[in-house]
């Protein structure tokens, strides 16, 4: 079930997102919680072809919170900041085609292009539970719960940070890959997992993931692994109405791509 899940995330196309990725590392020198949050409608378009898609991008760095909004038609594409539109680039644009695909890297064409393809769901899973789910966007839903392998989820999970912009040793990456499997595991304090797959379409409607670690116990003798005190992870990606049709308007007065580099200074 959850690897028909899993093999099923090159087949969304379209939906309404919403995506969470916070890893706090406590000790000195460290930022707090780092990560990011996707929010919005999208509808992947084939290899070379635009998306159209509403995406707020927000970048999470301790307390601080920044967020861009990219705007995409299926024709053109545009990134929104401070409440101003601009057009993309050329080159920006061409970028954001040749990234067009699917979700997951295990189907369909144009894989391997995004974050969440290296996300190996079901090895995360440890003695899964299978139970009723509740009804999410009208579609009925199993619910499968589980302890982690912690080991493929922090190396998972950093791969999809540093994919995303976020450096491993702005979150204790670097710390952390000096452990070994068992390490790692003498180092949970706690690890869950909650997956909603549709019954029916065994579509991805969430994944919520939590992991507390104690870098100290993985060391021994209570030596922590670099300045590292403590490593939470909080994972979510949920997509609402998998597969549903998505139009996306273009902005208003949109400025040319020039303008905004001299916004920014």
């Amino acid at each position: 079930m959850v690897t028909r899940t899993q093999e099923n995330l090159g087949r969304i196309r379209s939906g309404e997102l919403a995506s969470r990725l916070v890893i706090a590392a406590e000790g000195s020198g460290r930022p707090g919680a780092t990560g990011f949050e996707l929010r919005g409608p999208f509808e992947l378009g084939a290899r070379g072809e635009l998306p159209e898609a509403r995406i707020a991008y927000t970048k999470i760095v301790g307390s601080r919170r920044a967020t861009v909004t990219l705007i995409s038609t299926g024709k053109r594409a545009y990134v929104e900041v401070r409440g101003k539109a601009y057009e993309l680039t050329p080159r920006q644009e061409r970028q954001l085609r040749d990234s067009s695909g699917p979700l997951g890297g295990g189907s369909g064409s144009g894989s391997g292009g995004s974050p969440t393809s290296s996300l190996d769901l079901a090895g995360w899973l440890r003695e899964p539970d299978l139970s009723g789910g509740e009804r999410v966007g009208g579609a009925e839903t199993d619910r499968i719960t589980a302890e982690l392998d912690v080991a493929r989820v922090v190396e998972d999970l950093l791969g999809v940070a540093e994919r995303l912009g976020v450096p491993r040793e702005a979150v204790g990456g670097g710390a952390l890959g000096e452990a070994d499997d068992e390490r790692l595991d003498r180092a949970v304090s706690s690890s869950s997992a909650e997956l909603l797959t549709g019954r029916e379409d065994r579509l991805l409607r969430r994944l919520r993931l939590g992991l507390e670690l104690d870098p100290k116990a993985a060391a021994g003798d209570g030596v922590a692994l670099g300045d590292v005190e403590a490593v939470s992870v909080d994972l979510e990606l949920a997509i609402d109405r998998p597969n549903a049709p998505v139009r996306v308007d273009a902005p208003r007065d949109a400025r040319p791509a020039s303008e905004l580099s001299s916004s920014r200074g």
